[in-house]
C-alpha cells in the first residue's frame, strides 16, 4: 500500500462544538454561514395589553424558545471563535445578526446576557453586556412579556440587570422580574426564594404601590 499508514489514536481537542466548526468551515470557504441566517422566532406569551401573565400561569417553554435561545448562544460562540482565529469580518456579522435580532425579538436580550456571562472574557462586551443592556434599556415592555426567559438566567445576571443604574424599568417592572425568577418553572425552590429575597435589596419597594 505504498506509504500508507495506519492513522494515530491521538486526538487534539479543538474546544468548540460541531456545530461552531461547521460555521467556521462555511464562513472561510463562502463568507457566510447558515447559523447567521434567521429563522422566525415568535413568542408565544406576548399579548395585546398591559397586563403580565402571573407566575402560576407560566408556559412551559416550548420549542420554538429552546430553539432561539441556543441560537444566540451558538452566534456568541461563534463570536468567541471568531476573535480566537482573528476573523473580524465574521464577528461583526454576528454582532449585526444579533442587533437586528434583537430589534425584533427584545426578549431575547436576557439569552444574551446569559450567554456572555457563560462564555466571560473570550467574548467582547459590546457583544455580549453592552448589545444585551442597550435592549433592555430602550425597549423595557417588549423584554419583560416572557418569563420564561426571566426564569433561566443565573442570579448574577439577574442582579446585573437589577442594578444597572442606566434602566428605564419602574420598581414594579422590577419587582415582576424578580418574582417570575423566584417563582420558577416549576414553582422554586428555598434556595431560589432565599437568593431573591438577598436581590430584593436592589429594589425600592416603598415606591410600589
Amino acid at each position: 500500500y505504498g506509504n500508507f499508514v495506519e492513522a494515530s489514536h491521538r486526538t487534539i481537542q479543538i474546544g468548540y462544538e460541531g456545530v461552531i466548526l461547521t460555521a467556521l468551515v462555511e464562513y472561510i470557504y463562502t463568507d457566510t454561514a447558515s447559523l447567521l441566517k434567521r429563522t422566525t422566532h415568535k413568542n408565544s406569551n406576548n399579548n395585546n395589553n398591559d397586563t403580565l401573565p402571573a407566575p402560576q400561569q407560566q408556559p412551559e417553554p416550548t420549542e420554538a424558545y429552546h430553539a432561539a435561545t441556543r441560537r444566540v448562544q451558538n452566534l456568541v460562540k461563534l463570536n468567541a471563535a471568531g476573535t480566537y482565529f482573528n476573523l473580524p469580518r465574521l464577528c461583526e456579522k454576528v454582532r449585526k445578526e444579533l442587533s437586528a435580532w434583537l430589534k425584533t425579538n427584545p426578549e431575547l436580550s436576557f439569552a444574551l446576557l446569559e450567554a456572555g456571562k457563560e462564555q466571560g472574557p473570550s467574548v467582547p462586551n459590546e457583544i455580549s453586556f453592552d448589545l444585551a443592556l442597550y435592549h433592555i434599556r430602550n425597549n423595557t415592555q417588549g423584554v419583560i412579556k416572557d418569563p420564561n426567559m426571566i426564569v433561566q438566567l443565573s442570579s448574577p445576571v439577574l442582579e446585573m440587570i437589577l442594578t444597572d443604574q442606566k434602566h428605564t424599568m419602574n420598581e414594579m417592572d422590577l419587582f415582576q422580574l424578580l418574582q417570575w425568577w423566584a417563582q420558577g418553572i416549576d414553582g422554586g425552590d428555598l434556595d431560589r426564594i432565599d437568593t431573591a429575597r438577598t436581590l430584593s435589596q436592589h429594589i425600592r419597594l416603598e415606591l410600589i404601590d
